[in-house]
């Protein structure tokens, strides 16, 4: 048997509350994550987590003294990381002069960018000139489904797989803006490492996100939040920012608290 007197437990996403992973059938799997929730939670001399919204959500349904144990240890990044690609051409550009913006990450359950694919489709009808301007790529190792279903809407989003996390934050710095899409939530606790790792490149963020801990920290680090559950609505968004001839300006001092300096 281990001691667990001084058990720290750490969770960068919801447990037992977590969407993503409690739709088995007749809810068998969303039980056991209770019960082995409840366990953790008891021997855990400390419960870490990433964000306000995440530590009111998993102490919701807990006892005072369970609630006290629960601290908030935000994502951070390492600004050396970036520091050998600060000095190198920040814009890729070509000769039809697109917009680039870039997602890092994995597509997986409900987050998958149909809301997008079907804004850029209203936008491919309605003006074709700026449509051609638009590039949406993703890096990331996907599931063979969501590779399918990608390679199908390849008119809209361009797939170029897997690259390390090294090679991620040279691709952030090359990309006009970079892009967070959650699942079409109603609200969302979820604080995705891929936006604090955004955060070190200096590029503009777009959230197509809920409301919730992402859209709040994209707003405050002076990025762009669109419609998460709506095409109509967000091809408009994307045609204003695509025809914007400023961006908005990013809030270094708030980007600061999340480096690991």
């Amino acid at each position: 048997k281990y001691n667990l007197k001084n058990w720290i437990s750490y969770f960068s996403d919801p447990w037992s509350d977590n969407p993503f992973f409690n739709t088995s059938y007749l809810g068998l799997e969303k039980y056991l994550n209770i019960i082995n929730e409840k366990k953790v939670f008891k021997n855990s001399k400390k419960i870490i987590c990433t964000s306000f919204e995440t530590k009111e959500l998993i102490g919701s349904k807990y006892s005072s003294e369970i609630k006290e144990k629960i601290e908030i240890i935000p994502h951070c990044f390492d600004k050396n990381l970036y520091s050998e690609h600060h000095n190198e051409v920040s814009y890729e550009k070509n000769n039809f002069n697109q917009i680039k913006i870039r997602y890092i990450g994995k597509f997986y359950g409900k987050r998958f960018p149909k809301v997008l694919i079907d804004a850029l489709k209203i936008i491919e009808n309605q003006n074709f000139n700026l449509f051609k301007k638009i590039n949406i790529e993703v890096y990331g190792s996907q599931n063979f489904l969501v590779s399918l279903k990608l390679f199908f809407y390849k008119s809209y989003i361009t797939l170029r797989g897997p690259i390390s996390y090294t090679r991620s934050l040279k691709i952030m710095r090359k990309a006009d803006y970079l892009l967070v899409l959650d699942a079409p939530f109603k609200e969302s606790v979820f604080f995705p490492s891929k936006l604090v790792d955004y955060m070190g490149s200096n590029r503009t963020v777009i959230g197509i996100t809920p409301k919730g801990t992402a859209r709040k920290i994209i707003e405050e680090m002076g990025g762009i939040v669109m419609s998460h559950n709506d095409p109509k609505k967000l091809s408009l968004e994307l045609i204003d920012l695509i025809s914007s001839v400023n961006k908005p300006k990013i809030n270094d001092k708030f980007i600061d608290q999340f480096s690991g300096e």
